[in-house]
């Protein structure tokens, strides 16, 4: 984490001890009993973003090769904490993929665009006038097929397709080179999507902020989660930001620039 970070991760933390504090002295109203009702549900809006993140990942992976189950370990989790005078933490806990899925998707994705690309050579070859160099270039073709066909690998159908160009209509999706770094795109755009559409019942007022750390399925999720290095990605955003978009003074678009964004 930045100094920074801890900094505020700190101040944050002593925030929560004093207003734990404050609560066991003062009785609890019914504001503070509905807004930390609000709170659980927005919880679940929360697991609900991550667990759609996690759905367009697999869906994207299914149009590279059905057969591969992408994620492992538990659902996603969510657990909020109010924190007088600063605004409405929250610690998500996001399933991770396991590291030999990922080799495989990636490497999934590398063969495909690699057969792709022999395809269009083969394709080119037919154009070519002049046979002897038509010639060398199958001959390189077929060199090129061999080193990447695993040992002993008959290639009757990429002999039988020489010289015809892929269908479009068969094309193969793009490959996937970082699953993970996808996945936290498709996980952190679906978390800014319910900041800024859900948040409205959590009650923030203009000076405070709706704060949101994620990170792997590592142990139990507790306030103390926004001082620990494993948090990967933090969001922020103020609630006279979320204000300004439920009023249609920010377009959907201004209102995410306004999301602060920290990834370790």
């Amino acid at each position: 984490m930045t100094t920074g970070m801890i900094r505020a991760a700190a101040a944050a933390l002593a925030l929560a001890i004093g207003a734990s504090t404050a609560a066991a002295q003062a009785p609890v109203g019914e504001a503070q009993v509905e807004r930390r009702y609000n709170v659980r549900v927005f919880s679940n809006v929360l697991v609900s973003a991550a667990q759609h993140g996690a759905e367009l990942l697999g869906f994207r992976v299914q149009q590279i090769d059905p057969s591969i189950i992408l994620l492992s370990g538990n659902a996603p989790r969510a657990e909020g904490f109010v924190i007088d005078g600063h605004g409405v933490f929250f610690h998500v806990e996001i399933p991770s993929i396991d590291p030999v899925v990922a080799w495989a998707v990636r490497t999934r994705g590398r063969d495909e665009a690699a057969d792709n690309a022999i395809a269009n050579l083969r394709s080119f070859v037919q154009t070519v006038s002049d046979s002897s160099a038509k010639t060398r270039l199958q001959r390189d073709v077929r060199s090129l097929e061999q080193r990447l066909s695993p040992p002993g690998a008959s290639q009757p159908a990429r002999e039988q397709t020489m010289g015809m160009a892929p269908s479009p209509a068969a094309a193969e999706p793009p490959p996937m080179d970082d699953p993970n770094q996808e996945y936290r795109q498709l996980v952190t755009r679906q978390l800014v999507n319910a900041m800024l559409d859900h948040s409205h019942q959590l009650g923030l007022a203009a000076d405070e902020w709706l704060t949101i750390a994620a990170r792997g399925d590592q142990g139990p999720l507790m306030a103390q989660a926004v001082f620990d290095n494993r948090v990967t990605l933090q969001l922020r955003v103020k609630g006279s930001d979320l204000a300004d978009f439920r009023a249609g003074r920010l377009t959907r678009e201004e209102a995410r620039a306004r999301v602060v964004i920290r990834e370790n």
